[in-house]
């Protein structure tokens, strides 16, 4: 619900910026949807390592809102999503590993896995040049802004009877705020006067960190004892894939 609100706050003001700020033959707002390809660390699923993201393909969405400064440069805004999903396999040995000194072979844990979900408002410059004059144009832009990761859940639980408690080892926390910087080229096809199809490939970079924290509670009891705990550092590194609409307002 707190990222419905972020997008739905962001798309108002792309609105108003497009209604009250220009004059609407400078004015282009698009949307763009596709594929993410997670790069390095953010793909590797390394188990030693403190800062492999285990991440696979996800899904992106953009909506931007363009003022053409001049006839080749923009000024832009930029509301850009982004999920993907885990190697689940992957995290859950991660997490058996980190419950192998407090459970047996035959115990039974629950796992709880989330996914990747990130925000990003930005603020970029576009450059762009003709190929076919009114037809078909070249753009390149970069950005960077606010990113808000969602601390994703990879949790795992484990209800002890015979010590009479229940170990946990999981993420801690819920959202961490970072800087993301991205860059994109594209190609932008004009179907008729007022409408554009794009398509975009995008580099983006961001990094996230949190703690991961093992402990246990007893069943009569509300305090957590901590048992162990280490540091995450995850570089958010993708490559995006995307095809849009851009109208001319």
């Amino acid at each position: 619900m707190k990222y419905t609100k972020k997008i739905s706050f962001f798309i108002l003001v792309l609105v108003l910026f497009s209604k009250t700020a220009f004059s609407q033959d400078k004015f282009f707002a698009s949307v763009s949807m596709g594929k993410v390809f997670p790069l390095g660390q953010f793909a590797s699923n390394n188990l030693e390592s403190k800062n492999s993201g285990f991440s696979k393909d996800g899904f992106t969405l953009s909506v931007d809102g363009d003022y053409q400064l001049h006839r080749r440069w923009a000024a832009s805004l930029r509301l850009n999503l982004m999920n993907t999903t885990f190697n689940e396999e992957s995290v859950i040995q991660l997490l058996k590993n980190e419950m192998s000194n407090f459970t047996k072979a035959t115990d039974s844990v629950q796992f709880d896995i989330s996914y990747w979900l990130w925000i990003s408002p930005m603020v970029g410059v576009k450059y762009n040049y003709p190929i076919i004059i009114n037809k078909l144009y070249v753009e390149a832009g970069i950005f960077t802004g606010v990113n808000f990761v969602q601390i994703p859940d990879q949790n795992v639980y484990f209800n002890d009877k015979e010590k009479e408690r229940t170990v946990f080892s999981k993420n801690m926390g819920e959202t961490d705020v970072t800087f993301p910087i991205t860059a994109n080229i594209a190609f932008r096809y004009r179907l008729n006067k007022r409408m554009q199809l794009k398509i975009n490939s995008e580099y983006f970079s961001t990094r996230t960190a949190f703690d991961h924290k093992t402990f246990y509670r007893m069943n009569k009891g509300t305090e957590a004892v901590e048992l162990n705990g280490y540091h995450v550092n995850v570089p958010i590194k993708t490559m995006n894939i995307t095809l849009g609409l851009v109208y001319n307002l």
